[in-house]
């Protein structure tokens, strides 16, 4: 019997972390990204993208929008998971 297999999308931690920082975003968004997922040294993390409704329904951190936003601006689309590997 085969089993069902789904690919998700995986981009790497310090590229995400590079693109925040072009930003302009004032916090330590790599610090809050591993307070908040707290993942081991080599792991994947799944990201949801929220969907506008979520986006405005539910109190977002600043980092996390940031990362959305430029999720969002990379292609990826609401309702759709993200795989961010780290590494370190």
């Amino acid at each position: 019997m085969f089993r069902k297999v789904v690919c998700y999308p995986h981009i790497d931690f310090y590229d995400l972390v590079e693109e925040v920082e072009k930003t302009g975003y004032l916090g330590d968004f790599e610090t809050d990204f591993m307070e908040h997922h707290q993942p081991s040294p080599t792991c994947s993390i799944g990201i949801h993208i929220p969907s506008e409704s979520d986006l405005k329904k539910y109190d977002w951190e600043e980092w996390e929008l940031v990362m959305f936003s430029i999720l969002r601006t990379n292609g990826y689309n609401p309702d759709e998971t993200i795989y961010v590997d780290i590494d370190y």
